[in-house]
């Protein structure tokens, strides 16, 4: 038996018994579908997903689209990614934006920035300017929409926020697997910068479901 196969049956048998157990002892209930799937969790689920698949276009294929449609070193292409990460920092805005502007406001931005973003890539990935501009508005964007996302979660879940929040991260994590082999499947017939620009779309058609009303509110 190899490593990954060992590894595989370990796995399997640990999410077979051990989430049972810990429920027995700690007498919590069975987890149901119905808890996530309600009218008030679609927008938010629905856009977590949007949210996922079109920014894994950007974290897949970025580095790639600079060094091959654009005029960029491997290495210049590569170091963007770190302005990234810098601007991911910006994140930490999100709670005092949501306070101040409102939950739709900061998600609508957060996501318009994103799509910028992408699209500034779709347009002009062979700039040194346009691709740090890229990234600082991707970091930015990316960091802030997820964050008001895990508020808008804790809200529309408020009786089971645990749950809840591990829903959303699901549900975005699925995005982000399932974007790259979409978006390469696309890219063979469209090229690359049309993918940009249709994950760009996505992105800002996403905005419409942005939390209403008092989504964030107690």
């Amino acid at each position: 038996m190899t490593r990954t196969t060992g590894a595989a049956v370990a796995t399997a048998w640990a999410v077979r018994v051990l989430p049972a157990a810990v429920r027995e002892r700690a007498g919590l209930p069975e987890l149901r579908a119905s808890w996530f799937v309600c009218p008030r969790s679609g927008p938010l689920l629905v856009g977590a997903l949007l949210i996922g698949l079109a920014s894994s276009v950007y974290w897949t294929f970025a580095v790639d689209l600079l060094a091959s449609a654009g005029s960029l070193t491997g290495t210049q292409s590569r170091g963007f990614l770190a302005v990234v990460g810098v601007a991911s920092v910006a994140g930490v805005v999100s709670g005092d934006a949501t306070r101040r502007l409102g939950a739709a406001p900061t998600f609508v931005a957060a996501l318009g920035a994103e799509a910028v973003a992408l699209a500034l890539l779709a347009l002009t990935p062979g700039s040194v300017v346009v691709a740090a501009l890229s990234a600082v508005l991707f970091g930015f964007g990316y960091n802030v929409a997820y964050t008001v996302s895990t508020l808008w979660s804790a809200r529309v879940f408020e009786h089971r926020p645990s749950a809840g929040l591990a829903a959303v991260m699901f549900v975005g994590a699925a995005g982000l697997l399932l974007g790259p082999p979409l978006a390469g499947l696309v890219a063979d017939h469209t090229g690359m910068r049309a993918v940009f620009a249709g994950a760009a779309a996505v992105l800002a058609a996403t905005a419409l479901l942005a939390p209403r009303g008092d989504a964030l509110e107690r």
